[in-house]
């Protein structure tokens, strides 16, 4: 839209000597901004700029003055090209999504250009033995998750680990089912819009794992993970399943990961 753009022009205009690059991302470079959407952009600096942002709190900060439409704002993040590198191998999702369609709005030189426009391509990109790792990782959840935890916590009424339970079940499907459409996890925010949107999905999962998150039962924890298992053949066997939620979930320490059910 065209308050987008100009606010994100009056925000380049106010560029620093110590900026490399500006990358606009987020909805507007994606294209599903409202009008009222803020401008997401990610500026690029050298290490020690970084180093020193980091100390004082300003990896991530809002500017609001450059806004050329009421209640704008640009949500700036602060990244070095060795940040985008390290991404490009381990990054979260919600970090890779963020790069969805990026731009290189500014950039101090060509050279700085050549070696950002690679990395804003890769750190979106994953291979599909990778996808089936996330697709294994995720279903493992799903299945310790509803078929363990939440069993023990309907037997018990300890409603913690129900609600618990309920929860990162239904949201690792929704993770399972985002990787088999090679959709990347944007974060917990865009999880119901993005299922909603998928190409291919179980009918009527979105509602179905609504009504399971507002009142679960044991029979629609049960059809809600039934639906998942029957419409793909994980890459994951059911005697797997064990080892493959310990290796990522308890022994994520070993590997200084996040758990699965974290990332």
């Amino acid at each position: 839209m065209r308050h987008h753009e100009d606010t994100l022009a009056a925000f380049v205009s106010t560029v620093r000597p110590e900026w490399l690059a500006v990358v606009l991302d987020g909805s507007v470079a994606r294209g599903t901004e409202r009008p009222d959407s803020d401008v997401d952009v990610t500026v690029v600096v050298p290490d020690e700029v970084f180093a020193q942002a980091r100390a004082e709190d300003r990896v991530s900060y809002v500017e609001r003055e450059v806004a050329t439409y009421e209640g704008g704002y640009v949500d700036v993040k602060v990244v070095t090209l060795a940040l985008l590198a390290a991404g490009t191998e381990r990054g979260d999702e919600p970090m890779r999504a963020a790069f969805t369609n990026a731009r290189i709005a500014w950039t101090r030189d060509d050279v700085i250009r050549a070696d950002l426009e690679p990395l804003l391509k890769a750190v979106v990109e994953l291979g599909e033995e990778e996808w089936d790792r996330r697709m294994a990782a995720a279903i493992a959840v799903v299945r310790l998750q509803a078929g363990y935890f939440a069993k023990q916590a309907f037997a018990s009424g300890e409603e913690y680990l129900l609600r618990h339970a309920v929860l990162h079940a239904v949201s690792a499907a929704g993770r399972a089912l985002l990787a088999y459409n090679r959709v990347l996890f944007q974060g917990h925010k865009y999880l119901f819009p993005t299922l909603a949107g998928l190409d291919e999905l179980p009918d009527g999962f979105v509602d179905q794992a609504r009504t399971v998150l507002a009142d679960p039962t044991p029979e629609r924890l049960e059809d809600l993970v039934q639906s998942v298992e029957a419409f793909h053949e994980w890459p994951l066997t059911q005697e797997a399943t064990l080892s493959r939620y310990v290796s990522d979930n308890e022994l994520a320490w070993l590997d200084r990961t996040l758990p699965t059910e974290y990332r």
